[in-house]
């Protein structure tokens, strides 16, 4: 006999994507643990989900890749709602909105940590290159709009 899905009350941005997706597919937290257990050499117990989709822990990137692969979730998707639910957990929703940071630029961290420092400083010149390309195009449109 299936057990039926259990709605926890999702406590973040990536509990939330977590039920809503095991609701999706008919699944409990149990059915879950099971299948990642079935699937991955380190799987995932059915305590740590459920301080996950309650927003009580940090998943590691292991255990998102682990979700990732047990729900059929896109792991960038995964990751994305991840950093932001990691910011909001560790700063605030308020203090991320005052910084007016994208969510983007914590993938960005991520990443550049595990560059050398001379691939960070190519990173951040064909970066500097790129904006200026940018700034350039904004002020043509704009001498091209006036004179019309």
């Amino acid at each position: 006999m299936a057990s039926k899905p259990k709605t926890s009350g999702a406590g973040s941005e990536l509990g939330r994507l977590i039920e809503t997706t095991m609701a999706s597919k008919g699944l409990s937290m149990r059915q879950v643990s099971e299948m990642s257990n079935a699937q991955n050499q380190r799987g995932l117990s059915y305590e740590h989900l459920r301080k996950i989709i309650k927003g009580n822990t940090i998943p590691s990137t292991w255990v998102l890749e682990a979700i990732s692969r047990t729900l059929n979730i896109p792991y960038p998707k995964l990751l994305e709602t991840h950093h932001n639910t990691e910011a909001k957990m560790k700063y605030g929703k308020t203090a991320l909105q005052s910084l007016k940071l994208s969510p983007d630029l914590y993938e960005f961290d991520e990443l550049i940590q595990g560059l050398t420092k001379d691939q960070r400083e190519m990173v951040l010149s064909h970066m500097r290159s790129l904006v200026a390309g940018n700034v350039a195009n904004s002020r043509s449109l704009k001498r091209t709009k006036s004179r019309a």
